[in-house]
């Protein structure tokens, strides 16, 4: 008598502590598609039992892709070599292998979600799934499903900052940005530049229209947005929309071009620790100060240059730590 397939029976699996008769029993219960879906669910509960630690994820998601290659390679028919693989031999396969790496927590993220990053000083350019196009500022992080984005679901993660130009779909498929705070913009087709920083998150709007839709005294409020329009969010505050002035130099970062215009030099000092991960300190004199101008930089190191050159500034850097005083101070 086969032993039955249940949550003690899944859970003692999880831990590797089943048997070869009980992981083919386990194998054959799981071509039906119900039971699968009882799978994947206890699996959730018992990774949240037990969270385990990945150090390389994507060194992990090679070996997974490398045995279901190998899975699929050995197990085609021999009589038939030219015969199409059916849907339920894919995915006892693919089962196959995920049985085999059970009990890898932050494995199934990586099987799951792709995730694309910048370091600090770099962008970079990307097209997703559903053929939408994104541009990476600095020390950006991008989340997406690798599998069925663009068909069922398009679906995002984003901590950093960001130029999206969103693909209409035929099935009018949303688009959804979700950020930190439970902030989240809602597309069809359209392009908009999103900085989603610790400080609080921003939003323009270049073409189409969004749904941004965020949380304000423990309520769920959106704003629809029009072309040209800005919004910034930031906790426990309402959010500020105005016309944004210069659309075009909001995403100057991409050719790194950084142009300000009569910008408070406390705002500066942000963009120097978000983009380029420099810890800077003024002096009282300065945080009143201004800055009004366009400077290329590659570095942090440059932009530094170009404001003490042209500003009369003082800087005292050590490691990523720098102080700015007015220049007047050298001589002490």
């Amino acid at each position: 008598m086969k032993a039955p397939v249940n949550k003690d029976f899944l859970f003692t699996h999880f831990e590797g502590r089943t048997t070869p008769m009980q992981r083919q029993i386990l194998r054959e219960w799981l071509f039906e598609a119900s039971h699968q879906e009882i799978y994947y669910e206890y699996l959730q509960e018992w990774e949240q039992l037990h969270p385990q630690l990945i150090t390389n994820p994507e060194q992990a998601y090679a070996r997974f892709q490398s045995q279901i290659n190998r899975c699929v390679s050995q197990s085609l028919p021999k009589k038939q070599p030219n015969r199409f693989l059916t849907v339920k031999f894919i995915a006892a396969c693919l089962t196959a292998v995920i049985l085999s790496l059970t009990g890898l927590w932050t494995l199934q993220e990586t099987i799951f979600y792709k995730t694309e990053s910048t370091n600090y000083g770099e962008t970079k350019s990307l097209e997703l799934p559903d053929g939408s196009q994104v541009i990476l500022n600095a020390n950006t992080q991008l989340t997406y499903p690798r599998f069925g984005f663009g068909k069922t679901d398009r679906q995002v993660m984003l901590k950093g900052e960001a130029e999206f130009d969103v693909r209409h779909t035929e099935n009018q498929l949303r688009f959804v940005v979700n950020m930190e705070r439970d902030v989240r913009i809602v597309v069809l087709g359209t392009k908009f530049v999103v900085n989603a920083r610790p400080r609080g998150t921003q939003v323009i709007l270049s073409r189409g229209k969004v749904q941004l839709n965020y949380a304000y005294r423990q309520t769920r409020q959106s704003i629809t947005m029009t072309p040209g329009e800005q919004v910034r969010l930031s906790a426990n505050t309402p959010p500020q929309r105005s016309i944004a002035v210069n659309r075009s130099s909001v995403t100057n970062w991409k050719e790194h071009l950084y142009e300000f215009n009569k910008t408070p030099l406390p705002e500066v000092v942000n963009l120097l620790e978000d983009n380029f991960g420099l810890k800077v300190q003024l002096s009282p004199e300065m945080t009143t100060k201004t800055i009004t101008g366009q400077f290329h930089a590659n570095t942090g190191d440059e932009l530094l240059k170009a404001l003490s050159e042209l500003y009369n500034v003082q800087i005292q850097k050590s490691g990523n730590s720098v102080v700015l005083k007015p220049a007047i101070y050298a001589a002490e």
